[in-house]
């Protein structure tokens, strides 16, 4: 059979100051060590959830004015294309214009050496003529 006296009272409280001792000096430091480790956890993987969010969004970012300076780029290359054709397009005009404003002083100017040509050629020809004859039939003619 169990004595019930005062030892028991001493037991018990000697228990429950016991369980009082480990509960502060054991249980609480080793939750609160797991607490701040499932918080850092935690608290790691949602800072890098928040990165890769953040990461995300400026890729975008970054897609969306590449992709202006793709279009920017292209329109200044088509402005400027339209700009060297139309100088080539002036250029090209220019010269044709004073190439038909030439070409009927050249025109005219070969006119008249043909005809001196003609002209020169004509009084050759008849001496030249005559000296082949003469060559030819053997007399003078």
């Amino acid at each position: 059979m169990i004595n019930i006296n005062y030892t028991l009272l001493v037991q018990a409280g000697i228990f429950i100051l016991f369980v009082y001792l480990i509960n502060q000096l054991v249980f609480r430091p080793i939750l609160k060590a797991l607490d701040r480790r499932r918080e850092a956890t935690v608290g790691a993987q949602e800072r890098a959830l928040a990165l890769q969010e953040k990461a995300r969004s400026e890729e975008a970012l970054l897609k969306e004015k590449l992709a202006e300076a793709r279009s920017e780029a292209a329109r200044e290359k088509a402005r400027i294309r339209a700009k060297i054709t139309a100088e080539q397009r002036e250029i090209l005009d220019r010269a044709r214009d004073t190439i038909n404003k030439d070409i009927p002083a050249l025109r005219d100017k070969l006119m008249s050496e043909m005809k001196e040509v003609e002209a020169a050629l004509k009084k050759e020809v008849e001496p030249f003529a005559r000296r082949m004859a003469e060559k030819v039939l053997g007399r003078a003619a």
